[in-house]
């Protein structure tokens, strides 16, 4: 349960090493008596091919389950070919099974949006994961994304705080093969996170995430 509001800021400079790309982010989450609000920038591309998505979302908790859902922006511009633009909606829904495991699944873009002249539809995402926290300073996740154009992506991810200001992460996913390491660091109200992803054929991108509470 989000306590206060937050402000998180994302780089990743060069995506699969490509100087070329990069993708960054700002987001704005703000807890209320009647559920969280949030809202997102997002952009991934270079002058020649732009993607920017502006997100609105609304999260709810209950006794033993959380809903949420997000309104998604999308614009797409491509030099010398001009500029378009559609809206994708996301849903999500975690449970709390016990104490120690909680059930999530979420579907991105469930209205099958499409852009530009050729109307391509944007990826179309259904996941679904189990996380288990058998002592407070360990957590053990395991999921599965399927895009409705590939084969499912089965992936498994653990957490391992050595002291509450460190955490330490590790993870592996199939249908692509990404290996995933990286750390958080809190210092009072703000957090550092670093991700290195390594793919099988594209290479490595690194992610930056620094997140500020108030």
């Amino acid at each position: 349960m989000l306590v206060g509001t937050q402000t998180s800021v994302s780089y990743a400079p060069q995506r699969f090493g490509l100087k070329e790309v990069s993708s960054s982010s700002l987001a704005l989450a703000t807890p209320f008596e009647f559920g969280t609000i949030a809202a997102s920038v997002h952009r991934y591309g270079y002058e020649a091919y732009n993607e920017l998505s502006s997100s609105l979302s609304f999260a709810k908790n209950f006794t033993s389950i959380a809903l949420g859902i997000a309104v998604h922006y999308n614009t797409l511009s491509i030099l010398r070919y001009g500029n378009d633009a559609t809206l994708g909606i996301d849903v999500g829904i975690l449970a709390f099974a016990s104490e120690n495991v909680s059930v999530g699944f979420s579907a991105t873009n469930i209205n099958a949006p499409t852009i530009a002249q050729k109307k391509e539809r944007l990826p179309q995402l259904f996941s679904i994961g189990v996380s288990y926290h058998p002592m407070n300073v360990f957590t053990v996740a395991v999921g599965a994304e399927k895009d409705v154009r590939y084969k499912i992506s089965p992936n498994v991810a653990i957490e391992y705080f050595p002291i509450d200001e460190l955490a330490l992460r590790v993870g592996v996913s199939d249908e692509p093969t990404l290996f995933n390491g990286g750390l958080g660091i809190s210092i009072h109200s703000i957090t550092l996170d670093y991700t290195s992803s390594s793919h099988q054929v594209l290479g490595l991108t690194h992610y930056i995430t620094v997140t500020m509470r108030m």
